[in-house]
């Protein structure tokens, strides 16, 4: 029986808080250190899995989500990653346009059409998400 305690700020990373508030109102570090490493400061390049607790890319935020949630600043650059990693899925597929970074809204990669009828709601400010659409002719799409 061996195990090894990973790092939280590169696998299963998330855009949660650096230090958790216990019953008395402590400040503790959830890895039981004196001192927390801060994880938002962790660069992409280095992070090997996401754990998406607060918003999925699906949900398609804003600019605006960052601006109104400031304290969740890696969020963006979790969604960009998965959309860029989801494109480039597509182009192997051949059913994606290799131009489309070109043309859209880079945070989405053309997988989020903004839509004057979409809910408003916290995340999505008016954007839906577009599923994908699978290379056998589209006959299975992605679920929610």
């Amino acid at each position: 029986n061996t195990s090894l305690e990973l790092n939280r700020c590169q696998h299963c990373a998330n855009v949660g808080r650096t230090y958790l508030k216990t019953k008395s109102g402590e400040m503790k570090c959830p890895t039981m250190e004196k001192t927390c490493q801060d994880c938002m400061n962790t660069p992409l390049s280095d992070i090997y899995s996401v754990h998406m607790t607060i918003a999925k890319p699906w949900d398609c935020l804003t600019q605006d989500y960052n601006t109104t949630h400031i304290r969740y600043p890696k969020l963006l650059e979790f969604h960009r990653e998965w959309h860029r990693v989801r494109h480039d899925l597509e182009l192997s597929w051949g059913i994606a346009q290799s131009d489309v970074v070109e043309s859209v809204d880079l945070r989405h990669y053309g997988h989020c059409a903004n839509r004057p009828d979409a809910p408003k709601d916290k995340f999505t400010y008016g954007y839906e998400y577009i599923p994908i659409k699978f290379p056998n002719n589209g006959a299975a799409e992605s679920k929610r």
